[in-house]
């Protein structure tokens, strides 16, 4: 399973219940994986994305999902479970294609049609999901749009981003050399 929204609403809501390394361990054993294979980190949402990886790796991402269910009864930790152990259906409605742009384009989507109230926006609708966090983007807004970028690529979800700029400025994605 590659790294979707269901992975990401996951990791920002394991982070907040266990914010610790030693809380994490405790699920990380209750869930039978194997902490010798876990880079653990000291940031939770660093910690987490490592621990979803190798629970991914090692076969036993529902096992750490029921794992925390066990301890914490959370609407957003029912619906991955559910998200986890559905069957893809052929009968779902398709969404219209998202453009597929390497970092420079976005960047270039971004500087010219977003001003800095407007990217503050998206940053501020993306921070539920994904745990960006307008206020650690330091610099003027063409460094803030760096670090955007950066941090969706550092977490393998830069398509998540592509997708909720889009949403917003579709006909961005039409202008010649945006």
């Amino acid at each position: 399973m590659s790294w979707n929204q269901t992975l990401n609403m996951l990791n920002v809501t394991l982070a907040n219940l266990y914010p610790t390394q030693d809380e994490s361990y405790r699920i990380v054993d209750r869930a039978g994986l194997n902490r010798a294979q876990i880079s653990f980190r000291a940031k939770a949402l660093d910690n987490w994305y490592e621990i979803i990886k190798a629970a991914q790796a090692q076969h036993r991402l529902v096992a750490l999902v029921e794992a925390v269910l066990q301890e914490q009864n959370n609407p957003d930790l029912t619906l991955a479970l559910e998200a986890l152990t559905a069957t893809p259906s052929a009968a779902l409605p398709t969404q219209p294609a998202v453009p597929t742009v390497d970092s420079k384009t976005l960047r270039d989507i971004l500087s010219k049609h977003f001003d800095a109230d407007a990217l503050q926006e998206l940053v501020f609708e993306l921070k539920p999901q994904y745990g960006v966090d307008y206020d650690n983007l330091d610099g003027p807004k063409a460094i803030k749009i760096i670090k955007l970028i950066q941090y969706f690529e550092h977490r393998s979800i830069y398509q998540e981003l592509v997708t909720a700029v889009y949403a917003k400025r579709p006909a961005a994605f039409n202008t010649p050399g945006s």
